[in-house]
């Protein structure tokens, strides 16, 4: 799977980094490492036009400033295989910025998922998926029920995610108001 991402910075990175290695302590859930950057998706789809998205994610960035984000709390994404993850509060500016996102970006895509269209999307950062059982969620969550996982950071980016060479890697980093990438 692709994704257009933003990575989280620094003290959250290593917070997020500490939460996946102690989880993987607790239960043995190691599914989070699938993508092994902390970070928050815009969007996913198993195939993008790369050339085309790029430009897009490009003129994207350029036209965008930095913003700030909260979290608050854990949320549980129910079923078999159960994902946990640490809510963002999805206030207006945020809704807006990814509708615009979605709409530069969606056409680059092959079966962009609808769990990430605009009127459907959950921002949120992941703890376990994957190997998350719900037996394994009931055993790990008096551990992480008084974490302090309400945080506020600045964004200042946007990233493709790409695992075109069997392993997901930071293709591309889009810097806000920047004219190039990294």
């Amino acid at each position: 799977m692709n994704g257009i991402v933003s990575l989280l910075p620094q003290p959250q990175y290593g917070m997020v980094e500490a939460l996946w290695a102690e989880i993987d302590r607790a239960c043995g859930s190691r599914g989070v490492y699938v993508t092994p950057y902390p970070h928050f998706s815009y969007q996913i789809a198993p195939q993008y036009a790369l050339d085309r998205l790029d430009e897009a994610l490009r003129s994207f960035a350029v036209s965008h400033a930095p913003f700030r984000v909260r979290t608050a709390g854990l949320g549980i994404f129910t079923g078999a295989r159960p994902v946990l993850y640490v809510p963002l509060v999805r206030d207006a500016a945020l809704s807006a910025f990814q509708r615009a996102l979605w709409d530069a970006t969606a056409p680059h895509g092959e079966n962009v998922s609808p769990l990430y269209a605009p009127e459907r999307w959950l921002p949120h950062i992941t703890l376990g998926l994957g190997d998350l059982t719900p037996g394994r969620l009931a055993a790990l969550m008096p551990a992480l029920a008084g974490r302090e996982t309400s945080w506020e950071f600045s964004v200042d980016h946007i990233a493709l995610v790409h695992d075109g060479t069997g392993r997901q890697i930071v293709r591309s980093r889009y810097d806000f108001g920047a004219p190039d990438a990294a």
